[in-house]
């Protein structure tokens, strides 16, 4: 039909054996031709595929790493290849929980594995270090805060302190002063009236 086919070719030349004389010695060929149209192309299909899925894995943007269940890394991405941030093990123990793990050059990762069918596992590493660095420099301003509200709580309470002593010390200068009034009062009332005998006396 006008198509061309991939065909595998396989063969050899033989020399007859034929006891008939005007047989033997000739040379004849033998072999086989098969059809590989289909299997050569579902290898690029198979291969088409793979490169589909390289390309999937290097547009995630964390660490990406697949590993069989020998622990054997089978697919990863170039984030992964350039840091190298943990094994097969650390993977596995990764199952449980997500752990942070700090690095040797002083970056944070959190892992995040998933078991797949076959007892394979996929496992994620996301750099942190940014939230990290954000969460700790908050972490450090809630904690100067709370030492700021502290502060501020002792001072008021300092504050009522001292108002209240101020209260007690301003009632006491009144009782002391309205007792000089009636201090004063009461000497004047009782002066006045021998005074007033010794001013009589003295103008006499």
């Amino acid at each position: 039909d006008g198509h061309f086919l991939w065909m595998r070719a396989r063969g050899e030349v033989k020399v007859a054996q034929s006891q008939n004389s005007s047989e033997k010695g000739a040379r004849r060929f033998f072999g086989i031709m098969i059809d590989m149209t289909d299997e050569l192309m579902a290898t690029a299909r198979e291969e088409q595929a793979k490169i589909n899925l390289q390309s999937a894995v290097e547009n995630i943007s964390d660490a990406f790493v697949l590993w069989d269940p020998d622990k054997s890394q089978v697919l990863s991405n170039s984030k992964f290849e350039a840091w190298k941030p943990f094994n097969a093990q650390t993977a596995w123990q990764a199952l449980d929980e997500d752990p942070e793990i700090e690095q040797p050059d002083g970056r944070w990762i959190q892992l995040k594995s998933n078991r797949i069918s076959g007892g394979g596992v996929v496992t994620l590493a996301r750099d942190i270090t940014d939230f990290k660095k954000k969460n700790t420099a908050l972490e450090e301003s809630r904690s100067a805060l709370n030492d700021t509200i502290k502060d501020l709580r002792t001072s008021r309470s300092h504050l009522r302190v001292l108002a209240e002593k101020f209260e007690e010390e301003k009632r006491r200068a009144e009782e002391a002063n309205r007792s000089k009034t009636e201090f004063l009062a009461n000497m004047s009332h009782e002066l006045r009236t021998p005074l007033n005998a010794i001013i009589g006396f003295s103008e006499i």
